[in-house]
């Protein structure tokens, strides 16, 4: 079944009642971000989407109340390094800035990292890329990429604490 952008757009209000619901102390403004990531993740996968009578009003509730559900585990961040991890050039940081040295420790704290943890702290946790989209450079399956990050956190929390 193809769907047009008109008739996705009918489901505006109940996308963004979905996301209401499920994150309810986040802004406005993420409830529309969200509900544009359903609008184009629908578009993208309607070949998958089977017509059983009732319309894509359930497919796509499915589909935003698992996009809230990966929104919130993109930002539980156990490692608390959420608005500090970045790939960052040390000359680019500002000396003036209150994170200044946060920033300074978890830079070369993932510099001390093998390449692999680092990719997956960076790729995660920076640049909010889920454990799905991480698999291919990784050679494993979703469980094995998931232990290897926790892994990296792991050791990563160790470097920032000073005993590794």
């Amino acid at each position: 079944m193809s769907f047009d952008t008109e008739r996705l757009m009918e489901f505006w209000p109940a996308l963004i009642g979905v996301f209401r619901n499920r994150l309810p102390n986040h802004a406005h403004a993420v409830w529309e971000d969200l509900a544009s990531d359903t609008l184009e993740r629908a578009i993208r996968n309607q070949h998958r989407y089977e017509d059983r009578g009732n319309g894509p009003y359930s497919w796509l509730c499915v589909m935003a109340s698992n996009i809230a559900i990966d929104y919130l585990r993109r930002r539980k961040n156990p490692l608390e390094l959420s608005e500090h991890l970045y790939v960052c050039d040390r000359a680019t940081l500002d000396a003036g800035s209150d994170d200044h040295l946060t920033r300074l420790v978890v830079t070369e704290a993932l510099e001390r990292l093998d390449d692999g943890s680092r990719r997956l702290l960076v790729g995660y946790y920076h640049e909010g890329r889920k454990l799905g989209e991480l698999l291919p450079g990784m050679r494993t399956n979703h469980g094995g990429t998931s232990k290897r990050l926790a892994r990296a956190g792991y050791r990563l929390r160790l470097v920032l604490e000073g005993a590794a």
